[in-house]
């Protein structure tokens, strides 16, 4: 059995378990009410034990003791399956990072290379400045800009809506 979730970016099917004799699939919607996140499908002539959350709560009823096993098995694959995309998500991530080469996007490149930006606050307004630091002060965390003609201005995060780079190219 596989279980697939198709991905209309790049318009691939993506496999997320290749289930063995005796694997369970479909703890989300199982244990969410939800709907179903992916597809399965059978290679294979199969057998497959469905198991409605109605069933499963009226066993607990019968059986509570069962039904916490059961339940407590459920939810340790669950969160085995989510470490799993959660780690391949975290490398997902730092590879684009690394292949796009936007690990030079950080703040100290922005520094070291006095590259222009374009700071749109949460009121509307726009400052234009190159960065000349990010600093922690008791109330956060703020940026300074410097102004094309020398000022300075002092920004704190919460008051940032958005940062354009290379602002001065537009």
């Amino acid at each position: 059995m596989i279980v697939k979730r198709w991905i209309t970016e790049g318009n691939v099917d993506k496999i997320l378990l290749t289930a063995e004799r005796g694997d369970v699939f479909g703890e989300m919607a199982f244990v969410d009410y939800g709907l179903r996140t992916a597809t399965a499908y059978a290679e294979v002539d199969s057998m497959i034990r469905c198991l409605s959350r109605n069933t499963f709560n009226s066993f607990c009823e019968k059986y509570p003791n069962a039904g916490a096993k059961a339940l407590d098995n459920l939810l340790r694959i669950l969160t085995l399956r989510l470490r799993a995309t959660t780690e391949s998500y975290v490398d997902a991530v730092q590879y684009n990072v690394q292949v796009s080469g936007t690990e030079s996007l950080g703040f100290q490149h922005l520094i070291t290379s006095s590259m222009t930006v374009e700071v749109l606050l949460t009121s509307g307004a726009s400052i234009y400045g190159t960065v000349v630091t990010v600093e922690k002060s008791e109330a956060g965390f703020q940026i300074i800009l410097r102004q094309p003609k020398g000022g300075l201005i002092m920004t704190p995060y919460h008051a940032i809506a958005c940062i354009y780079f290379d602002a001065d190219k537009k």
